[in-house]
């Protein structure tokens, strides 16, 4: 192999040109990455080259070809190879190309390993840790964590030798890069620490917690962030990992953390790492949280405080402290007690609400509307005493209070709004108030803000609202809604387009007076697609004259629905998810309106829907992978294939051909496993297909739509997101009854109780039912509480009428299964859930 040829070609992937740099990489990949002789020269080049990031990027590629062609390389000169990267990594000035090279050499262990060798190798390695040489510790501890990142199981006979190692070096007094990577290499090792079986390596990892805490107070006080960092990182391992782990030290960790929250003198990402660590703990260990005394409160009123260092200016987006705290308090909401955790909430809430600081009286809003996602069966029935507290925030003289104030109000809208319902006319008033203050004041970002949030409170209460009530206030909201589409922010309009649905829809017929006047602003909007902006007004807008259609009738409402509906089936097309979306809504909407005259639209609206749920794939650019050596070009993470981009960018092309060794490509794909877009647009396009069934196919429509609909709904039920498996579930349920009512219409019978069944369906409908009740009973019996309570929920109203509909395989046993899985389940339902009236269903039933 010409080494000279393979050093050149390195060089030349060096140059910021990427057509040249393109070209390389075809050449090294066909001529050289292809032999294994390559292998070698790489390792030759990454040690004797005199460019530095020609040494790293050769390091880099050696790395990758390790498990193509280590075995192949003869043993001598494997063995020369080993001798050659240890001295060479010892003696290497640059820090990066020493990580590259301490990679190398932990893949090569690693494949060592594999094959039963590499014992006698790892005698050389681990004692460089504790040389007297600080160069050599550095290099000899860096070597230990990437030899365990690289595969931790070929250890677990090593597991007490290395937690010695590591307890020595751990408190390095004379390095920190030392202490760092030991830091790196117990969050490594824990993988293959089994505390139940293996007690002293338990007590070892117990014992390193306050050794860590100290390294990251000391980080965190010297403001080094890539340090601090990597601690947050391993402690978040420990949380991954069995609870005993941290069980002796949590609650000082929790302290400890919550502490560091709140001082004000520390650098803000810190802060922010050390809440996210308490989110986690209260996620994932909140049962010994709860077995802790008074440490949900401390966390809770603690968290609150921190809320009040919430700038006026802060990017919503942002996470600063504040913010991360909001994140919290939110969860401390979801997981906890009441009792422990917004108990506290409410003792402070009045003590915050009065503070002459207006910080705190801010605070108070935003904890309570963010508690009340977590815990609204609760906060509903505390609610009352605080109403007039709240309409007080809402009048307070303070812009930002009034505007914190809002943010809370739509989150309780949101959770709550019939409970409010004894205080709907003043809080109107007051929304009303802060409307008109920032409509008539200076239109800088706080007042157009809201005036967003204001609209945005009119747009959750809209449909919760009595509707005598409405009729008050309504006529005085339109005027300055309507004026409000001429706002030069498209924000400002969206918000007001949306706020004008609630009301009518709230209103119902009294909208007809201003029916006309209302179409004709929002008309505007209908089909404009200039720039985002542009598509997220025509978004509220095709969501709004949805509920109007709802609210004013099918007869109003029918010269509109033409233009309606090619615009809504133009949006489609447009690449903008929420416009998509809406869309979808407002055929459901309209179906509803329609009924079976809505049959002129059905083709375009099951084309939509159905190109939808055939969504399969999801194109990304992932950094450091290169498409075209992937087969067909996807990967498969969480259980959806997930299309790769190929590289187009100089640094995409430089990691994917081996560039860059700070690159951490496992963490780039943690988040692929997460919801995607297109999963929460499928969500609803079930939930629509469901609707449009149910209300606009009569039977032709239905002979013509079903089977495709089951055969492309069906798989759904067992997708990674639990909201499209609810929905799909519930979905099929309706498409069954409305199967089954049409048939009862067709065939001129009617169901009658009892068995045997007085009446027999055609066979392909008992087939359709039987599908279905065996997917329901599996999700009843096999998936997780968290999804089989909203499933009950959801489906067992369409159950109600629906389950007779199964009633040939109704035998005596069936139904005692069915009886005995509805029991078990409402047995563990706790008051929330009977709040939202599954008992009233289960008992029905």
């Amino acid at each position: 192999m010409d080494k000279g040829k393979l050093a050149q070609l390195l060089e030349g992937s060096q140059v910021p040109n990427t057509e040249q740099v393109k070209a390389v990489t075809a050449e090294l990949q066909k001529n050289f990455y292809t032999q294994p002789e390559s292998l070698l020269a790489l390792v030759e080049i990454s040690l004797t080259h005199g460019d530095a990031g020609v040494r790293q990027l050769a390091s880099v590629q050696a790395l990758r070809l390790i498990p193509k062609f280590w075995e192949k390389t003869a043993q001598d000169q494997r063995q020369l190879a080993r001798n050659h990267l240890l001295e060479g990594v010892l003696k290497e000035s640059s820090a990066g190309v020493r990580h590259s090279l301490a990679r190398l050499i932990a893949g090569i262990v690693s494949a060592d390993m594999e094959n039963g060798e590499g014992e006698e190798f790892l005698k050389h390695l681990l004692p460089l840790t504790n040389n007297d040489n600080v160069v050599a510790r550095e290099v000899g501890s860096f070597l230990l964590y990437a030899i365990l990142e690289e595969d931790p199981t070929h250890f677990a006979d090593h597991t007490h030798e290395l937690l010695k190692l590591f307890q020595a070096r751990i408190e390095d007094p004379q390095s920190k890069e030392v202490r760092i990577n030991i830091v790196r290499a117990i969050g490594a090792i824990l993988m293959i620490v089994e505390p139940e079986e293996d007690p002293e390596s338990l007590k070892a990892m117990q014992n390193f917690v306050p050794s860590l805490v100290n390294i990251l107070k000391a980080t965190v006080e010297a403001e080094d962030e890539e340090s601090y960092k990597i601690v947050f990182e391993v402690f978040h391992s420990f949380i991954a990992y069995d609870s005993s782990l941290l069980a002796l030290h949590l609650r000082d960790l929790l302290t400890f953390m919550i502490e560091l929250g709140g001082n004000v003198n520390a650098e803000e990402d810190a802060r922010s790492q050390a809440l996210a660590f308490l989110i986690q703990c209260v996620r994932y260990r909140r049962m010994k949280i709860q077995g802790m005394k008074d440490m949900a409160a401390e966390l809770m009123v603690k968290a609150m405080h921190i809320v009040t260092e919430l700038d006026a200016d802060d990017d919503e987006e942002d996470m600063s402290p504040a913010r991360t705290a909001i994140s919290l308090i939110d969860t401390l909401s979801n997981e906890l007690p009441p009792r422990q955790a917004i108990v506290p909430l409410l003792e402070q809430f009045p003590h915050f609400a009065t503070n002459n600081d207006p910080k705190f009286r801010m605070a108070a809003m935003l904890a309570l509307g963010n508690a009340a996602e977590g815990a609204p069966d609760f906060i509903s029935t505390q609610l009352q005493p605080l109403l007039p507290t709240i309409i007080s925030l809402l009048e307070d003289s303070e812009t930002q209070v009034r505007h914190a104030s809002l943010v809370g109000l739509i989150h309780l809208a949101e959770e709550m709004a019939d409970e409010m319902s004894s205080h709907h006319e003043q809080i109107i008033a007051s929304v009303l108030k802060n409307l008109e203050a920032a409509s008539q004041g200076v239109s800088d970002k706080k007042n157009v803000s809201i005036i967003r949030c204001a609209c945005g409170a009119l747009d959750t209460f809209g449909d919760g609202i009595d509707t005598k009530i409405m009729a008050q206030y309504g006529p005085n909201l339109i005027g300055p809604m309507v004026r409000l589409l001429d706002h030069e922010d498209f924000g400002v309009k969206a918000a007001a387009a949306s706020a004008i649905g609630a009301i009518a829809s709230s209103m119902e017929k009294g909208f007809e007076p201003y029916f006309k006047d209302v179409m004709s602003s929002l008309g505007k909007f209908v089909s404009i697609k200039e720039g985002e902006e542009s598509l997220d007004l025509r978004s509220s807008t095709c969501d709004s004259l949805g509920r109007i259609a709802m609210a004013v009738g099918s007869e109003s409402f029918q010269p509109y629905v033409m233009d309606l509906m090619s615009a809504s089936e133009e949006a489609l097309g447009l690449d903008n998810p929420r416009l998509k979306e809406t869309s979808f809504i407002l055929w459901s909407n309209l179906s509803k309106v329609y009924h079976e005259q809505f049959d002129h639209f059905l083709p375009g609206v099951f084309k939509g829907l159905f190109s939808s749920l055939e969504l399969e794939e999801e194109e990304i650019e992932l950094p450091g992978v290169d498409a075209s050596q992937l087969g067909d070009g996807a990967i498969v993470v969480g259980g959806k294939r997930v299309k790769v981009k190929a590289p187009e960018t100089q640094d995409d092309i430089t990691i994917a051909t081996g560039g860059d060794e700070d690159w951490d490509d496992i963490e780039d794909l943690e988040d692929l496993g997460a919801v995607t877009a297109v999963a929460l647009e499928q969500e609803i396009a079930l939930d629509v297909l469901g609707d449009v069934i149910s209300n606009s196919c009569n039977s032709s429509n239905l002979e013509t739509y079903v089977e495709q609909t089951i055969e492309k709904v069906s798989p759904f039920t067992e997708h990674t997101y639990e909201g499209c498996r609810k929905t799909a579930i519930s979905t099929l349920w309706r498409t069954y009854a409305r199967v089954f009512q049409v048939w009862e219409e067709g065939a001129g019978v009617k169901w009658e109780a009892g068995l045997p069944p007085k009446h027999t369906p055609p066979t392909s409908l008992i087939s359709m039912g039987q599908a279905l009740e065996k997917a329901t009973m599996t999700i009843w019996s096999d998936d997780s509480e968290r999804l089989v309570y909203p499933i009950v929920i959801s489906v067992s109203a369409n159950m109600m009428n629906t389950l007779r509909y199964t009633q040939l395989t109704q035998t005596q046993n069936a139904v005692a299964e069915k009886t005995s899985n509805l029991l078990l389940i409402h047995g563990t339902v706790t008051s929330c859930f009977l709040h939202s009236g599954l008992e009233s269903l289960l008992i029905v039933k």
